[in-house]
């Protein structure tokens, strides 16, 4: 090698990589902090250790990188090799094993509901079985290692007994390092006791997490188990069994009850129990669930949560329990809260389903008490409803700003909308103390407690919320030095009632979307008032290709005719907003291919169109609407529509108009207008779905509806309706409508396409519709339409028409957030 060749290789050979200077302990702590357990033994630790060898000796080198076990048996059945490698890695540390297979959470509809037994036959409950018998032995031979397990493996409904015989055989006499054990078995109340019986043998347990039978019999058992010396107790059970438990939890620390089942009829406080050691207590109960707080003395407790949750009848004990008088419920809360022997410093209440009274928010915070002294911090979480809650707080908070003197802290709230659309207001207070005091308790996590919701209420959610405005803003700053090479902007900034969002305006406002010349979509959402949105718009309309907006109207907008030629150049439009809006910009949309409306308002009374709306170049029509809105149809001029897709919404009571003010006097009148609208000669209809989820649709029209012999019913590709009827009269409709001798004449292809659904949440709907093989072929040369303008037919739905079954596959799917399949054959099936 010459001597040049020399001094060029050597700087290369000496050179590292800035990562490979970071020492091992570091490395470590990195490791530790990017491992999850979310995809068990198959997780990021394997990742890690095949990057290269430096990295795997690091990581096969550490045992505590090894010593989380997660086996998700609903996600996949990790080879018990691999479970072997994992424990041996893990040498003499400490080893925290989850085994859970979760499928038993939508089983509990099989006597109810034909339907599940035949979409859980398709489960593999013996390969489950065996899998656990596979993994429990190499686990138990490093049972002297256990500092936390659980174990939740419910398959089938039968499955107590098997996981008694499992259990039983535990000998946690030897596993001296336990101290957290969770379990869920649906066990039988003998194999109930016998699973106790071996629990109480581990020497160490501190920690107890145990789901009762609602057979139980642990308030008569006489068990010699060691509740006394827990100091963490986790419960899930009926309110009787619940209560009979924590009758001898005297060390307990914290307590977490999940009481699901309510107390029998006329039932009274029982005996007080002394739990002195108690410092945080979560309760989750129904109402009557709070006669709890009678039967509890508890003079250290510091921390209190309570979720109320809404009764039902799914247990079947509607005629065994006794709701009670709703003051009488809330008074135990009351007089626990006010009178109780308790050193109380953070309190939360959280109902979702407008449970708690405004009577209750009164005595609770209308003066000066015990709890406005004593109280570090304090949140409600109430149903926004029709915002009557939140005028009787702005009146209590008048109160306590005329007697600043008497409360020690203002009286806060906040405005949240959840992604599902729930509106909650969230009151309360929080001192200065109440962050300190949290960070120096160590029991905090064991009853799910934080200081965030705190901080929200506070005045750091305003500043999290200026904060947000000068991000977006330094944000937009810098995306807008690209704005030339834009193709799609999407912006929502919509912060709480109670605060201004004219800032999203006027960053809109500001930038130069005449320089954005490839821009062809637009999607906003500010929630401004109507000046500011319109100002915001006309900065928008400068960009010279748009042609897809999506846009939500505030309800002061004025559309001008001034911006006629805005609309005339968009090819795909989606707005959502009042009526009459709505209807002021679709007129001017007359090159529009495509529209998607939504709107739970319904027109003024004597609301007439001013002129009819030539849409001559639509071909795909979304409307999601109330029926009233159907009075639009007949002056729609779209003699080229291709799909119409119909939501049916109930009318939003809370707009204006309200529901006494519409135009419907005549029920009948928007479907009679929907039929003629679809049986007009000149329709070029391809594709029809109506959805109705609020029984709408009257019966006499669906039965006319498939029993009129028109063009329409010969050429449509595709027509799937959902209907919202009670499944024995949707199926004696249908047998009706299939036995006229008209049905035969209509030209609708048989067979008659219908499938009865049942969701994850107990929803039952009716489908009925047919395909033709023109569909398929149709849709893939549309495709662009249907996705670029959200037009959502929805077409893995028509395809299910086809396939009843995956209805309930895909159920049991959302319910268990897994793939229900577990090996690549049954997926290609």
């Amino acid at each position: 090698m010459s001597l040049l060749s020399r001094q060029l290789a050597g700087p290369e050979k000496s050179y590292k990589a800035p990562i490979d200077c970071i020492p091992a302990d570091v490395l470590i702590e990195i490791f530790q902090f990017a491992s999850s357990s979310f995809l068990g033994l198959y997780g990021s630790r394997n990742a890690i250790s095949a990057v290269c060898r430096a990295w795997r000796e690091i990581a096969i080198g550490f045992p505590g990188l090894w010593t989380d076990i997660n086996i998700d048996i609903a996600v996949c059945y990790p080879p018990i090799p691999l479970l072997k490698m994992w424990l041996e890695r893990s040498c003499d540390a400490s080893l925290d094993i989850d085994l859970t297979c979760l499928f038993h959470l939508f089983t509990v509809k099989l006597e109810k509901h034909q339907h599940w037994q035949r979409a859980l036959s398709v489960l593999p409950r013996e390969r489950v079985k065996l899998y656990v018998l596979s993994a429990m032995p190499v686990l138990m031979e490093h049972i002297h290692r256990w500092r936390y397990f659980s174990y939740m493996v419910i398959s089938a409904p039968g499955d107590g007994p098997f996981n008694a015989s499992l259990l039983t055989q535990l000998s946690l006499r030897d596993a001296g390092r336990l101290e957290v054990l969770k379990l869920v078995t649906k066990a039988a109340p003998k194999a109930e006791l016998e699973i106790l019986g071996a629990v109480a043998k581990a020497p160490n347990l501190r920690r107890f997490h145990w789901s009762i039978s609602s057979r139980s019999r642990l308030s008569t058992s006489q068990i010699d188990f060691p509740w006394r010396r827990l100091a963490h107790v986790s419960l899930h059970g009926s309110s009787k069994h619940v209560s009979s438990v924590i009758s001898q939890c005297t060390s307990a620390v914290t307590l977490n009850l999940l009481a699901d089942l309510t107390f029998p009829m006329q039932r009274q406080p029982q005996m007080t129990y002394s739990l002195h050691e108690l410092k945080g207590l979560n309760l989750q109960c129904y109402m009557d669930g709070l006669r709890l707080l009678r039967e509890v003395d508890c003079p250290n407790l510091e921390i209190l949560r309570i979720t109320v949750m809404i009764q039902d009848d799914f247990h079947g004990l509607s005629n065994d329990v006794d709701d009670g008088d709703d003051d009488v419920l809330w008074d135990h809360l009351l007089w626990f809260l006010h009178h109780s022997n308790h050193k109380l410093r953070v309190l939360q209440i959280e109902e979702r389903d407008e449970i708690i009274q405004l009577d209750l928010i009164e005595k609770l915070l209308s003066g000066p008490s015990r709890l406005t002294r004593e109280l570090y911090a304090m949140e409600m979480v109430l149903d926004y409803a029709d915002g009557t809650a939140h005028d009787t707080i702005r009146n209590i908070q008048n109160v306590w700003k005329k007697s600043e003197d008497k409360f020690p802290t203002p009286l806060l709230d906040r405005y949240e909308l959840t992604p599902f659309g729930g509106e909650f207001l969230h009151v309360g207070w929080v001192r200065e103390e109440c962050e300190p005091f949290l960070k120096k308790l160590e029991y905090c996590q064991d009853i799910g407690i934080s200081m965030e919701p705190f901080e929200k209420l506070s005045n750091l959610e305003r500043d999290l919320e200026s904060a947000a405005r000068r991000y977006a803003k330094s944000v937009l700053a810098v995306l807008a030095k690209d704005i030339h090479r834009w193709k799609t902007f999407s912006f929502t900034m919509i912060l709480s009632p109670a605060h201004n969002n004219s800032h999203g305006a006027s960053l809109l406002s500001a930038l130069l979307f005449q320089d954005a010349t490839r821009l062809e979509v637009v999607r906003l959402s500010t929630g401004v008032d109507g000046l500011a949105e319109q100002t915001a718009l006309q900065a928008v309309m400068k960009a010279v290709n748009l042609r897809n907006l999506d846009w939500q109207i505030p309800n002061d907008f004025h559309v001008s005719t001034k911006t006629t030629s805005w609309w005339q150049r968009l090819e795909h439009v989606s707005l959502a907003g009042n009526i009459q809006h709505l209807t002021s910009v679709i007129s001017q949309c007359t090159n529009a291919k495509a529209l998607n409306v939504i709107t739970d308002t319904a027109f003024p009374t004597q609301w007439q169109p001013r002129l009819t709306y030539s849409l001559h170049k639509l071909k795909g029509l979304s409307l999601r609407c109330v029926p009233d809105t159907l009075l639009l149809l007949p002056w729609m001029e779209c003699p080229n529509l291709e799909i119409l897709h119909l939501v049916l919404l109930i009318q939003d009571e809370d707009s204006d108009p309200t529901i006494e003010d519409i135009l419907t006097t005549d029920y009948n009148k928007p479907w009679e207008l929907l039929s003629t609208f679809l049986t007009d000669p000149n329709c070029r209809l391809k594709i029809l779905r109506i959805d109705d989820g609020e029984n709408l649709i009257p019966y006499q029209w669906f039965q006319n509806f498939l029993l009129t012999p028109c063009r329409l019913m010969k050429e449509l590709y595709g027509v799937m309706m959902t209907l919202s009827y009670d499944i024995g009269n949707a199926y004696a409709i249908m047998d009706d409508v299939i036995g006229e001798p008209e049905f035969a004449q209509t030209g609708i292809p048989e067979p008659l396409l219908q499938v009865h659904q049942t969701t994850d949440i107990g929803d039952e709907y009716f489908h009925v519709g047919w395909i033709r093989e023109e569909f398929g072929p149709y849709v893939q040369r549309n495709m662009r339409l249907i996705r670029d303008s959200d037009l959502e037919i929805f077409v893995e739905d028509f395809e299910r028409l086809l396939h009843p079954e995956r209805f309930q596959l895909d159920n049991m799917w959302k319910s268990s957030g897994t793939d229900i399949f577990d090996n690549e054959e049954e997926n290609d099936q």
